[in-house]
């Protein structure tokens, strides 16, 4: 790997950048500020996502020390498990890891220094021109009297990385099967009953004995450019753009926002039909952010695409079905309510696509990273949007 920088910025002080893992700091004295603690500390990830091989080598033995070092807690650090499945279910290998910490905030409180900032980690991968990419909202207490990190908030996963790639394997193995696509298309008919709608204009596969695709051309008007929704996606999948509002829960936001750059017309008329419902957002008269539920709401989302003439999405069985600008719709806790969505952005490895989304902000995880990092029975729903 060739040498690294951690880019610190914001209200720290600049006199520090650039630094180089595993170079010298060459204001010594810096190493006792804040500024410098927070530096190694950021330099000390870097070394540990370099090295990760030899950190999971050491398995639990590593984890008692990890007990006692909360802010390096290898075993549950989200990057560097983002990185451990994707090069087990992808055949990625990590070429460079890279993170931006900017500073928002710093405060005093009893003894300890506060601060916190916007985390970026970029992933980079041999032979891609694309990287993978998180962005969190982080903090680091500094103990003013010890000088030294007691906690931070650093991503992490719900489960270890062994417990991740353990459960990222069997969905690569579950999604291959034929049995699997009966039982999607078992759990759309379900969705149907459940929701009191239809969902199942899809095209499944031939291998459930299909000869002709069964596939209707959309009422709604519009060319849906692949190429221009993976761009956008791409582009805002870390720092959201500014021209429109961001939520709390921004994920369907995010994915509204792809479908239409991707060329699908926001749809807003006084009276919408039925089959034809609106899907937009704007500003109001008074710079207010006005918009349609569908446009921000998962579930609203979802029936919309699957079931109205304002889009036309069809179901598909698997992953491996979908390209880039199609959607992944997610319902946590199999109460067949959607709860988040992604847009699949990268398809080098039809059998197991990337996606990117919002809330966290994720770009280009594996399509099921979503699903094995929540605690819980999370169902997936696949659209190929036409």
């Amino acid at each position: 790997m060739g040498a690294k920088k951690v880019l610190l910025t914001g209200i720290l002080v600049t006199s520090l950048l650039p630094l180089y893992v595993g170079g010298t700091v060459k204001a010594e004295s810096s190493l006792t500020t804040t500024e410098g603690i927070v530096t190694n500390l950021l330099n000390s990830r870097e070394d540990k996502i370099e090295n990760f091989k030899n950190i999971s080598a050491k398995g639990t033995a590593f984890s008692e020390q990890a007990v006692a070092s909360p802010e390096l807690d290898y075993l549950y650090d989200e990057a560097l498990n983002i990185i451990r499945v994707m090069e087990e279910t992808t055949g990625r290998v990590l070429k460079d890891f890279n993170m931006d910490f900017k500073q928002t905030s710093s405060e005093n409180i009893e003894n300890n220094t506060i601060i916190t900032g916007e985390l970026t980690q970029t992933i980079i991968w041999e032979g891609s021109d694309e990287d993978t990419a998180l962005k969190d909202i982080v903090t680091i207490t500094v103990s003013d009297e010890n000088q030294v990190v007691t906690k931070s908030t650093f991503p992490k996963s719900a489960i270890t990385g062994d417990e991740l790639v353990k459960k990222a394997m069997n969905n690569l193995e579950k999604y291959a099967t034929k049995n699997n696509e009966i039982a999607q298309k078992a759990q759309e008919q379900s969705y149907s009953k459940k929701a009191g709608i239809d969902i199942m204009r899809e095209e499944f596969s031939n291998r459930l004995g299909s000869t002709t695709d069964s596939i209707v051309s959309p009422a709604a008007t519009y060319t849906f450019n692949r190429t221009q929704s993976k761009a956008y996606a791409l582009t805002y999948a870390i720092n959201n753009n500014t021209q429109y509002w961001t939520f709390e829960n921004d994920c369907t936001n995010f994915a509204s926002q792809v479908l239409n750059a991707g060329g699908i017309p926001k749809q807003k008329i006084v009276e919408p039909y039925e089959g034809m419902p609106n899907w937009w957002m704007n500003t109001g008269a008074a710079g207010q952010w006005l918009y349609a539920v569908p446009w921000v709401q998962a579930d609203s989302f979802f029936k919309l695409i699957r079931s109205t003439d304002t889009i036309h999405g069809y179901g598909k069985p698997g992953p491996e079905y979908l390209y880039e600008g199609d959607i992944i719709s997610y319902d946590k806790g199999s109460d067949y309510t959607m709860n988040h969505t992604a847009v699949i952005t990268n398809r080098d490895t039809p059998s197991s696509p990337l996606v990117s989304y919002h809330t966290t902000n994720r770009k280009n995880v594996t399509w099921d990273f979503y699903i094995i990092n929540t605690a819980g029975s999370v169902i997936p729903y696949f659209t190929h949007i036409l």
